[in-house]
């Protein structure tokens, strides 16, 4: 019987351009191998072009994915506040439902306000994961 599956874990990318190919060369220590003819990743021969991703797995494995299937495979996780992430993280145990009846419930609440001004982004918040808004770091 088939099976349908999603990917589960979060990665970091990249995007290789022009303007960053000499930082991200630096960084990811790309080569060009001669022998080849195309540049070289982590001792892989891979090709990718400006446009492409240079992505960072689990493990910190790094591979190029093509700006197309990029598209089509990743969301950048939601942003939210500080005071949202705590109210998200307070209740994890008590459950998503109760994170949003809460949001009605609690005046004052700056991590509320924003959960209940941002239902579906503090959902995929809570389902997901998030990342904290750089005004918030």
């Amino acid at each position: 019987m088939i099976k349908i599956y999603r990917k589960t874990a979060t990665i970091t990318a990249e995007q290789l351009t022009q303007d960053n190919f000499d930082q991200l060369k630096a960084k990811y220590g790309i080569k060009w191998n001669e022998d080849y003819e195309c540049y070289q990743l982590e001792e892989k021969y891979m090709i990718f072009d400006f446009g492409d991703w240079i992505a960072t797995g689990t493990d910190g494995e790094h591979w190029p994915i093509a700006d197309e299937v990029f598209k089509k495979t990743y969301a950048e996780l939601p942003v939210i506040t500080r005071w949202a992430a705590q109210e998200i993280e307070d209740r994890r145990e008590d459950g998503i439902a109760d994170l949003f009846y809460s949001s009605l419930e609690v005046a004052g609440s700056p991590g509320m306000e924003f959960i209940r001004n941002h239902p579906e982004v503090a959902a995929r918040a809570w389902l997901d994961g998030y990342q904290i808004g750089e005004e918030d770091k």
